[in-house]
């Protein structure tokens, strides 16, 4: 789930780029809010493998 989440990450701050340089507002906030989930996503895996394995990620 952090691998899917933080892969799909790139495409969309490219696109997030190309937002700002065109000045699209509206695609802007989309990506903002897949980055947003993206990295939520990839905090709740975290959370939930070491809730399940009970130990401490470094």
């Amino acid at each position: 789930a952090i691998i899917a989440a933080i892969g799909g990450t790139f495409d969309t701050l490219y696109s997030f780029e190309k937002g700002v340089l065109d000045g699209q507002t509206k695609d802007l906030f989309k990506q903002f809010l897949l980055i947003l989930s993206a990295f939520g996503g990839a905090q709740t895996g975290a959370i939930l493998i070491n809730w399940l394995t009970q130990e401490h990620i470094s």
